[in-house]
């Protein structure tokens, strides 16, 4: 009998859309394999749902029958899940813990690795500690008054300065800041799309933006040398998402440099305990390395840098997701 797949995609996130666009791809690379693929569909409103018969049935995550899927036709045996879900309650640790609740194994990182990767505050003091150079930044965690974050904004920052949700992906809510007038602009907006929760960090000019990729695969541990996305100015939701963006899954840099990038990734990857994928990203201007933050289901579409990147060091995206699922057979849980 064919070992049963969950495909959980979707979710409660400003990040809903991307999510969707990830399950097409995903679906494509599964597609023809031993494996029956379930779509588990998460709306907009938080409401999980599979189509039988031609309709969206309500359903939810139960541990009956060793973890499975419940609706109204009964329970939907599931041996293992892939959540396919950015941001708030995909990346946060949230859907990991249902489903280890459920006792479903997944693929991808654990709850913990999960909550304090999605948080790029948490994640950055990790790299501080492991002596990983990072950016000067405010962080906010209640509702503040802009003239109040902006003075202290002006005094541990300096402009120009970047704004960006603490636990939001694909660039919403983030913002260039050059001058005042662009902190009042967009601070109030960045709090409120980040549920208050926010980082502002010193920007750099003319910075690279260099990505690893790290995998786990067949017993093997792997974080290749890094890639960049090359883009003029703000890297946002269009160039991400629009086609608009040219990367390349090879840096043209130093190998001393890429060898120190590698290092820090390999650094924050085992302090981390992430599993199977994740991308960590890094920032170069004039010579100096900065970490930025780490996505532990990174976009996984036709644009995206992530399966280049694999592509590039010789690794099919499609192998690497059926090698996750068979270690996700295996029995790999906390």
């Amino acid at each position: 009998m064919k070992k049963r797949i969950a495909l959980v995609y979707g979710g409660a996130s400003k990040e809903h859309d991307v999510s969707v666009k990830g399950y097409g791809y995903m679906r494509t690379l599964l597609s023809d394999t031993e494996y029956e693929i379930l779509p588990v569909y998460i709306g907009i409103d938080g409401e999980w749902s599979i189509r039988i018969k031609g309709k969206d049935i309500p359903a939810y995550p139960t541990r009956k029958e060793g973890g499975s899927i419940y609706t109204g036709y009964g329970f939907i045996k599931i041996d293992a899940a892939i959540p396919l879900l950015h941001g708030v309650g995909g990346e946060d640790g949230t859907i990991q813990g249902a489903l280890e609740v459920a006792g479903i194994p997944y693929v991808g990182a654990t709850v913990c690795a999960s909550a304090v990767c999605l948080d790029k505050a948490l994640t950055k003091t990790v790299a501080r500690s492991l002596g990983i150079p990072t950016l000067d930044d405010a962080v906010f965690s209640k509702k503040t008054d802009t003239e109040e974050a902006l003075g202290l904004c002006r005094e541990k920052v300096g402009f120009p300065m970047f704004i960006k949700p603490r636990q939001l992906g694909s660039s919403v809510g983030a913002f260039p800041l050059r001058t005042e007038e662009d902190f009042r602009l967009h601070f109030d907006e960045a709090m409120s799309l980040g549920d208050n929760l926010v980082i502002v960090e010193r920007m750099l000019d003319n910075k690279r933006e260099l990505e690893c990729a790290f995998i786990e695969m067949d017993g093997q541990r792997i974080i290749t040398p890094p890639g960049e996305i090359l883009v003029d100015g703000f890297y946002g939701w269009g160039e991400k998402y629009g086609g608009e963006t040219r990367v390349a899954p090879r840096a043209e840099i130093d190998s001393e440099t890429a060898w120190k990038i590698q290092g820090y990734a390999e650094l924050l990857a085992d302090a981390l305990t992430l599993r199977h994928l994740a991308r960590i990203d890094f920032f170069l201007a004039d010579g100096e390395i900065y970490f930025n933050e780490i996505n532990t289901f990174p976009g996984f579409t036709a644009e995206s840098l992530y399966p280049k990147m694999l592509e590039a060091n010789g690794i099919d995206p499609r192998s690497a997701i059926l090698s996750f699922i068979e270690d996700t057979l295996g029995g790999r849980t906390l």
